[in-house]
């Protein structure tokens, strides 16, 4: 799904962007904002709105009757006659769109997206203009330039072994999650292999739920997948990461063979991949393994976390005294509820 790009120009020029809740949508120089109508500013904004003419067209058939300056004063709030300036009715305005987004007040035409106040301001435009209605060029993923649009922290999962789900640590069955700093627009969408999707967005980050077709259409491509957040009022994107999605592995008793792991050797009396707590701590990388897997060192078992979306399992070893002498202790994994065991190595205490 796309979303049109909307300019929206008053006499005496262009300026620049005006970016509100739901992102720049209008081009704006007020100069002198006297007081009008309601009606009249409303009026005054939409003659002279650009590239909007398709959609007003398609408003106005879908709604045979209707007026869309009635519905969209009616929407504000607004008596036809109230006085207010235009930087007034713009202000309403992005708080309309925004909340359309909020709560899912769409009208969709042709696989574009638009609220419905940016659509029966089209169809305003339309009314207003007929034949004159104004026509543009719409903006594009391909083409679009690459630019910063948020920082991104993190994202999980990073990786799907081919004919399995999606599936990221803390979140739910096919849904992929960044967090960060800042709270990308809502009107945004998540690019992956050309598709275009919507996200969910919260004061941590945002998300994406993958259709299945997708995580199929995946599956049977294995390699790396550039994912990108792409704009389409701003007509910018950024490249975020990428998806790998591994071949997939043989099993052997439920569990693939390992990656690697570390670290593999410490000198006796010392932690290793000391921890914040003062534990130390084994990581190890491995495709795939059963929910009830938990790792054994030296024969004992030890705290484990599971991280299935990332093919990653990590310990949290407080009881220093299993590995306090000298020697050579293997470190498994131990399926709890069938007893298989997938060997990950010796660890070497020096």
């Amino acid at each position: 799904m796309k979303r049109r790009r909307f300019l929206y120009l008053t006499a005496g020029g262009v300026a620049a962007a005006g970016a509100g809740a739901a992102g720049g949508l209008w081009l704006f120089c007020p100069g002198r904002d006297e007081p009008l109508t309601a009606r009249r500013q409303l009026h005054k904004l939409a003659a002279d709105m650009q590239g909007s003419a398709r959609a007003g067209r398609a408003w106005l058939a879908a709604n045979s009757g209707k007026e869309p300056g009635g519905a969209l004063l009616q929407s504000l709030g607004l008596q036809p006659d109230k006085l207010l300036t235009f930087r007034e009715l713009l202000t309403g305005l992005e708080a309309r769109v925004a909340g359309d987004f909020e709560q899912d007040r769409l009208f969709v035409h042709e696989g574009w997206q638009l609220s419905e106040t940016e659509a029966r301001l089209a169809a305003l435009h339309v009314a207003l203009l007929g034949p004159d209605a104004s026509e543009a060029s719409e903006p594009d993923f391909e083409s679009a330039p690459e630019g910063s649009l948020v920082d991104v922290e993190r994202f999980t999962p990073q990786s799907m072994e081919a004919g399995q789900t999606l599936q990221g640590d803390g979140v739910p069955e096919g849904v992929i999650w960044f967090g960060t700093a800042g709270v990308p627009a809502p009107r945004m969408r998540l690019v992956i292999r050309g598709r275009q999707l919507t996200i969910n967005t919260t004061e941590r980050g945002f998300s994406s739920r993958l259709p299945e077709a997708l995580i199929g259409e995946l599956g049977d491509n294995p390699g790396d997948h550039e994912l990108w957040l792409y704009d389409p009022v701003e007509n910018r994107k950024q490249k975020l990461g990428a998806l790998a999605v591994r071949e997939a592995a043989h099993k052997q008793d439920g569990f693939c063979a390992v990656d690697r792991w570390g670290p593999e050797s410490a000198a006796a009396g010392e932690t290793f991949n000391t921890q914040p707590d003062g534990a130390s701590a084994f990581w190890i990388r491995v495709p795939c393994f059963p929910d009830s897997t938990v790792v054994t060192f030296g024969g004992v078992e030890v705290p484990t976390t599971l991280r299935p979306g990332d093919g990653l399992i990590t310990t949290h070893i407080t009881d220093h005294s299993i590995y306090a002498e000298p020697g050579e202790y293997p470190v498994e994994l131990v399926d709890r509820e069938s007893g298989a065991r997938q060997m990950v190595g010796t660890f070497v205490v020096r």
